[in-house]
C-alpha cells in the first residue's frame, strides 16, 4: 500500500469546475476503494492526499493530470509518502 500527495495548479478553474474536479477525484477514488480527501486551495488549485494500492493511485494522479470536462490542468506535482492508513473513506474537505 501506498500513499500519494498531490497537488494540481489550474490556470483558469472556475468555482463550478472546482467543484466537478473534486467530486470527479472523490467518485473516481471511492470507486476504486482508495481512502483520503480532496480539498480546494486559495490559489485556484485542487490538493488531494489518499491512500491505496500503487495502481489505483496512478488511475486517480491521473485523473488529476485530465480533470473533468471544462478543466484546465496546467501543473501536477506529486509527493510519496510512507503509507500510514490515517484514512476511513474518501472525503471532500473545504
Amino acid at each position: 500500500m501506498y500513499e500519494f500527495g498531490c497537488s494540481c495548479t489550474n490556470s483558469h478553474l472556475w468555482t463550478c469546475a472546482r467543484r466537478f474536479f473534486r467530486r470527479g477525484i472523490a467518485d473516481l477514488a471511492r470507486q476504486l476503494g482508495v481512502t483520503g480527501w480532496v480539498r480546494n486551495l486559495p490559489d485556484g488549485g485542487v490538493e488531494v492526499v489518499c491512500e491505496g494500492d500503487k495502481n489505483e493511485l496512478d488511475r486517480v494522479i491521473q485523473f488529476c493530470r485530465v480533470g473533468p470536462s471544462g478543466a484546465r490542468v496546467r501543473n501536477v506535482d506529486v509527493d510519496w509518502f510512507d503509507f500510514k492508513d490515517d484514512f476511513r473513506g474518501f472525503k471532500i474537505t473545504r
